[in-house]
């Protein structure tokens, strides 16, 4: 599905799978966004157990809304390459 993020056009994929761990099985739903800007990649994504998902997904689908882009190669490599104090 296409959509927009902060004036970019991405591609939104939302399913659901099963996760299994020793006698334990639920399942989750998975948020992906991708977009490609500047040849650079980005792509956001959110799994979280679905009976929690599906109480609240406007608080789920909203998260996103919180992401920023970094513009340009040298804004990345600065970001990228910033050490810590």
């Amino acid at each position: 599905m296409k959509k927009c993020l902060k004036n970019k056009t991405t591609l939104k994929r939302k399913f659901k799978y099963l996760v299994r761990e020793l006698d334990l099985e639920y399942y989750n739903t998975s948020i992906v966004y991708q977009t490609l800007i500047d040849n650079l990649s980005y792509t956001f994504s959110l799994d979280v157990p679905t009976m929690f998902y599906d109480k609240n997904p406007n608080f789920y689908d909203s998260l996103i809304l919180n992401v920023s882009f970094l513009y340009g190669k040298d804004n990345v490599n600065k970001y990228l390459n910033k050490k810590e104090n």
